[in-house]
């Protein structure tokens, strides 16, 4: 799985799935996940979670302004 072929979701409510068909995975609401996009978007469809913005990238940030100098003396 690449992580083009992956969406980040947060969790409305409670679901669980399996990744291989054997281990189970239980997730709670408000934890946020990454999944397949098609798993990730058929439980935003279903009101299970929402689908979380990325972030922007560090250039698109505003600059973070320093705190003033002090002079020692």
């Amino acid at each position: 799985m690449t992580a083009e072929g992956q969406r980040r979701i947060r969790v409305l409510r409670a679901f669980a799935y399996s990744l291989d068909g054997v281990r189970l995975i239980a997730v709670a609401a408000g934890e946020e996940v990454s999944l397949r996009a098609g798993a990730a978007a058929g439980l935003v469809a279903e009101g299970y979670a929402e689908a979380v913005v990325a972030d922007p990238s560090p250039r698109q940030q505003p600059a973070r302004r320093r705190p003033p100098v002090r002079d020692p003396a």
